[in-house]
């Protein structure tokens, strides 16, 4: 399988007293944090979807995200 390039994670989180709805989105590349993102791995299960990605410096990062705050489908591209 080819590897990943993108995740569009669709959710919810409470910030600031109320409710705020969004897409996560990662890629590889130049992300907001000014680390380069070499490898994206997504992982769903009943539970969760957990994104983890390793970046240029050696950084690894894992976002958890419990299926009860996913609010849509998940999207995966491969390239």
């Amino acid at each position: 399988m080819k590897p990943i390039i993108s995740v569009r994670i669709p959710s919810r989180w409470y910030q600031d007293g109320r409710w705020r709805y969004d897409n996560a989105v990662f890629k590889l590349g130049l992300g907001p944090c000014g680390r380069t993102v070499m490898v994206l791995e997504c992982v769903i299960s009943h539970d969760m979807v957990r994104l983890n990605q390793a970046c240029s410096d050696g950084s690894v990062k894992s976002f958890t995200y419990p299926i009860g705050l996913v609010t849509g489908r998940v999207e995966i591209e491969y390239g």
